[in-house]
């Protein structure tokens, strides 16, 4: 069974490849060729909370993944949490998708796997591939919803049909063992080839189970 946690989507908003800020009060002359890198940063930070104000859903994506990663903001989950929470309802999947995994988390909110599980189902209805798989995580182990392998199973399928390779590996294990699913070693040794091809270990070893 795949116990893969979550995994927070990273921002990929124009500012996200940036150095680490740490300015320091003094600078050495060898470093004064670096102050002004710094004060440009420090101008682009500002830029980007004021685009993110003004409503720009990239921007605000951005600005929540920086106070999570702490290293241009300084780590804030609260107020990481609010800005992924804006770009979340003016419907952002990724910012969807990583403010499910806070609310799993408790991480700037109140944990709550009601709104983990409603988030993740905002992202899931667009495409959103890992939210579609932690959806059937959740639906599995019964957080914040009742547990339903019916309901986890067919989150888990749409996962892989979209490419997943971690809901192809669960999906062979669901096939072979007949987990929320009719059982068939077909269907089982089919998902776990597709996993297989990806790279995943588990997948090779279950499949010499199934020779």
């Amino acid at each position: 069974m795949c116990k893969n946690s979550p995994i927070l989507k990273v921002a990929t908003g124009s500012h996200s490849g940036q150095n680490s800020l740490k300015p320091r009060a003094h600078l050495d002359n060898a470093q004064n060729n670096k102050q002004a890198d710094i004060v440009n940063q420090w101008k682009e930070l500002d830029e980007l909370r004021s685009a993110a104000e003004a409503g720009s859903v990239s921007a605000q994506l951005e600005l929540a993944f920086a106070y999570m990663k702490g290293d241009r903001t300084g780590q804030n989950f609260v107020a990481a949490a609010q800005w992924y929470e804006r770009a979340a309802l003016a419907g952002d999947a990724t910012a969807q998708h990583n403010l499910a995994c806070m609310c799993l988390n408790g991480h700037g909110v109140g944990k709550d796997g009601g709104q983990a599980a409603h988030w993740f189902e905002q992202a899931a209805l667009q495409q959103d591939i890992d939210s579609q798989f932690n959806l059937g995580m959740i639906y599995e182990q019964g957080t914040g919803v009742a547990a339903d392998e019916v309901k986890a199973t067919e989150w888990f399928l749409l996962a892989a049909e979209n490419g997943s390779a971690r809901a192809q590996y669960e999906m062979g294990c669901r096939y072979q063992n007949g987990r929320g699913v009719e059982r068939s070693l077909e269907r089982a040794r089919h998902w776990l080839e597709q996993a297989a091809g990806q790279g995943v270990a588990r997948a090779r070893n279950q499949l010499l189970d199934l020779s």
